[in-house]
């Protein structure tokens, strides 16, 4: 109010005030804080401070003061509650730190006109790692859409858009990029940076979570060809062959010969022949996992040569170090043991690199039916010597496996011995040839000599020992 001099006091008009006792005219009528003054000769006003200004009031002013730079009202506030700058505060997808402004942080937003130190939301904590923004300063949680490098987008329905999510699809998750394939980040929505890449040819991934096409190796059991991995459809690793493996997730372009010894010590396990109808082969043995692209779980297992325990030996060969001057390197030569010296190999398939070697069967047993007589006997031995064979395609003997190849020669027999101290002998069988008056028609491994009074109590072996069969006196 004003008090014309010797007059009733008189109420500001609109609203105005004073800014204290003792006001004599309309002039000292002033706007209060939260309003701007509309000044008039006879009828001045007031209008309220509107968006993103303020007012203290009481001075006279025509004009708002502006809200610091970067800093906004609330539009819920009400007229006039523009009082000081202390109603100018963060707006949504910023955050207030003392008298400042800053944008939230890529990966982040804000929905709200906040106060200080009030932080922005991490899209994470809402949606799960891997997920993220296109830029700083996001104002609501649709903006948490993008996903980071390493990760693919997931739908409503917990699928992994491999090929691209339609526009408006929901962005529910992230996870990590599905195995053998990359995933370099960005928008996950058709043709975005951020769908998942399959690795070029055939290549594969360890893990889930690649971020870039170099994680995209050869698997175990498998090397690359480096002058396909950029053509378009063609197939840039290969399977290791028969007689070679890999162990490793890598682009090595070879695979190891079975029983190599990539450290050239002269007393390990060396190379080997290739893996030919004479030497090494490997199975595959080994198996790696193949993950589903939205869970990550075991799907299936696919079997492969990645270990040397896939490489093997057959039956009835043996191995043999054998050193290269040329490499400086030793390898393990596989071999089948040959047939015309009693000797035999492996009765099975041995897996695994080692040295083994061919073995002899006992002194005086043979793997030959050579002068077997015609009939049981020779039936017995040919039927021995034909289940220990190792045969090629063509049915040809190439090898014996197990001692089951051993048998005896004709003429000879196990023949107790007693043999040592006299207060101390002991009494052990030997193959020997068949003492005088008994005989072996040879051609199993477990004869005993017979005794010719057994076929003919007259008949003998005339003093000879090592005989086939008795004759008549």
């Amino acid at each position: 109010m004003y008090c014309p001099l010797g007059a009733n006091p008189v109420p500001c008009p609109n609203k105005l005030i004073t800014t204290g006792t003792g006001a004599g005219s309309l002039k000292q009528c002033v706007n209060p804080p939260g309003f701007k003054y509309v000044p008039s000769v006879s009828n001045p006003t007031m209008a309220p401070c509107g968006k993103d200004t303020y007012s203290l009031g009481q001075r006279f002013q025509t004009e708002c003061t502006p809200c610091p730079s970067g800093f906004a009202t609330s539009p819920n506030n009400a007229l006039g509650s523009h009082t000081s700058v202390a109603v100018c505060i963060a707006p949504p997808g910023f955050l207030m730190i003392s008298s400042m402004v800053a944008p939230c942080g890529k990966g982040t937003f804000s929905s709200s006109y906040s106060d200080n130190y009030v932080p922005c939301t991490k899209c994470s904590s809402l949606k799960g790692a891997g997920i993220t923004t296109e830029s700083a300063g996001a104002a609501s949680v649709e903006s948490c859409t993008w996903v980071e490098p390493g990760f693919a987008a997931v739908s409503d329905k917990a699928q992994v858009y491999l090929t691209g999510a339609p526009a408006g699809s929901i962005i529910a998750a992230a996870k990590p990029c599905p195995q053998d394939h990359y995933c370099t980040g960005g928008s996950p929505f058709d043709g975005g940076t951020g769908v998942p890449t399959r690795c070029p040819g055939g290549l594969r991934t360890q893990y889930e979570g690649a971020f870039s096409a170099d994680q995209c190796v050869a698997p175990p059991g498998f090397y690359i060809i480096p002058d396909m991995i950029n053509i378009p459809g063609m197939a840039a690793a290969a399977e290791c062959p028969d007689g070679w493996y890999k162990e490793t997730w890598d682009r090595s372009p070879t695979c190891l010969k079975c029983g190599m010894n990539p450290f050239k010590e002269p007393d390990g396990h060396g190379g080997v022949l290739d893996g030919s109808a004479s030497g090494w082969r490997s199975n595959r043995n080994v198996t790696i996992d193949v993950l589903d692209p939205s869970f990550g779980t075991v799907m299936r297992r696919e079997a492969v040569r990645g270990s040397p325990d896939c490489c093997y030996l057959r039956k009835g060969m043996a191995s043999q170090r054998v050193f290269e001057a040329s490499t400086g390197i030793w390898r393990l030569q596989a071999l089948f043991c040959p047939t015309g010296d009693s000797y035999y190999g492996l009765s099975n398939d041995f897996y695994g690199v080692a040295l083994i070697p061919c073995f002899n069967c006992l002194p005086n047993m043979v793997t030959s039916c050579a002068g077997v007589p015609a009939g049981a006997a020779l039936a017995s031995c040919t039927a021995a010597l034909d289940a220990a064979a190792a045969k090629d395609e063509n049915g040809m003997v190439k090898a014996y496996g197990g001692v089951g190849a051993c048998v005896l020669q004709p003429g000879w027999g196990w023949v107790n011995m007693t043999y040592g101290p006299v207060n101390n002998q002991v009494t052990k069988a030997f193959v020997q040839p068949c003492p005088v008056d008994t005989f072996s028609q040879g051609g199993a491994a477990n004869l005993n000599c017979t005794p010719c009074s057994t076929v003919n109590p007259t008949y003998t072996t005339k003093n000879l020992t090592g005989q086939v069969a008795c004759t008549a006196p």
